[in-house]
C-alpha cells in the first residue's frame, strides 16, 4: 500500500525467514488532502511503496482517476485494466527544481535511502520511476501533455519517431503521478520558490489549472489506446 514511510524488515529466528511491512499506510482513497509539512522523503517512499504495491501488477476494475492533494505535494492516481500485462506500473514524479529537490534530500539524510538503494531489487524497482523536473508551471504543462501509452503498432515514420518520446511515453499507464512542490511555481524565488519577477500575477485558479491538466492527463491515458496519433491536450 502506498505510503510516506519506509518499509520495515523483521526476521523470524525460528524459520529463519524475513517479511517486509510498510509502516503508516494510506487508506484506500479517491481524493485525500494531506495538509501541512512532511518529511523530505515522503515523495521517494510513496513512490517506491507504489511501485511495489501488489495491486501495481495486478488486473484492476477500470475506475476514475482518484487523487491527493497537498498545499506542496500533488499525486494523481490511476487504476486500470491491465490486461494481464506483465509490465509493472510506472510511477512518474515531477519536481520544479533539481537542485532543491537533491538539496532537502541530502540535508535530511534518509537512512533507508542510504542503506537500501544500493540494493539490486530495489534499484531493479526504481527503475520504473521517472523523474522529471520542468521549470515552470507552462513546462509542467507541456510535459503531461507529452504523456502517452506506446500503442501496439507504432508506423515506421519520420511523425511517428518524434512522437515517441522516451521520459514520456510508457508501456502501461502510470500508477501514480505526483507532482511535487506543486505551490512553488506559483512563488518568486526570495519566496521559495521558483518563479521570477517577469512571470504574470499568479491566482488560485492558475493553482487549480494545474491540477486539472494532471487529472486531464490521468483520464486520457486511461482512454482505449489507438493506433496513432494519440490526442493532444
Amino acid at each position: 500500500m502506498p505510503s510516506f514511510f519506509p518499509p520495515t524488515t523483521t526476521t523470524t529466528s525460528l524459520a529463519s525467514s524475513s517479511s517486509t511491512t510498510t509502516r503508516g499506510t494510506l487508506p484506500p482513497f479517491r481524493t485525500l488532502l494531506v495538509q501541512g509539512p512532511y518529511h523530505p522523503s515522503a515523495p521517494i517512499h510513496l513512490a517506491y511503496s507504489a511501485l511495489t504495491s501488489p495491486s501495481n501488477a495486478t488486473p484492476q476494475t477500470p475506475e476514475r482517476p482518484s487523487g491527493v492533494d497537498s498545499d506542496s505535494m500533488v499525486a494523481e492516481a490511476t487504476s486500470t485494466n491491465l490486461n494481464s500485462s506483465p509490465a509493472p506500473r510506472p510511477v512518474v514524479l515531477l519536481s520544479p527544481s533539481k537542485k532543491q529537490f537533491g538539496k532537502t534530500l541530502a540535508a535530511f539524510n534518509d537512512g533507508w535511502i542510504i542503506t537500501q538503494t544500493g540494493r539490486v531489487d530495489v534499484l531493479k524497482t526504481l527503475q520504473d520511476a521517472v523523474v522529471l523536473y520542468p521549470p515552470s508551471a507552462a513546462h509542467l504543462c507541456y510535459a503531461l501533455s507529452m504523456f502517452r501509452v506506446c500503442p501496439p503498432v507504432v508506423p515506421e515514420t519520420d511523425a511517428g519517431k518524434a512522437w515517441l518520446k522516451p521520459k514520456t511515453t510508457f508501456v502501461e499507464v502510470p500508477s501514480l503521478i505526483i507532482l511535487l512542490e506543486l505551490s512553488k511555481y506559483f512563488l518568486k524565488e526570495e519566496e521559495g520558490g521558483v518563479g521570477t519577477s517577469e512571470d504574470q500575477q499568479w491566482t488560485l485558479s492558475s493553482y487549480l489549472a494545474v491540477v486539472a491538466t494532471a487529472q486531464s492527463t490521468l483520464s486520457r491515458l486511461l482512454e482505449p489506446r489507438k493506433i496513432y496519433p494519440s490526442r493532444h491536450l
